[in-house]
């Protein structure tokens, strides 16, 4: 069976692409933004459960 471009499900340029579209658009800053946010906050919540480990 010969290979062509409808049996590939995501071909590789389309995914590019797509992923150049979507780092220009602001829903990707909007994305940075809640993901460094959960990070400082992951941050806070790992410094505030050892300080807990401390006074107890």
């Amino acid at each position: 069976m010969p290979r062509t471009n409808t049996s590939v499900p995501f071909p590789l340029v389309d995914l590019k692409n797509l992923r150049a579209s979507f780092m220009n658009s602001s829903s990707y800053l909007l994305w940075q933004f809640a993901a460094t946010c959960l990070h400082i906050w992951h941050l806070y919540f790992n410094f505030a459960r050892a300080l807990s480990c401390l006074f107890l």
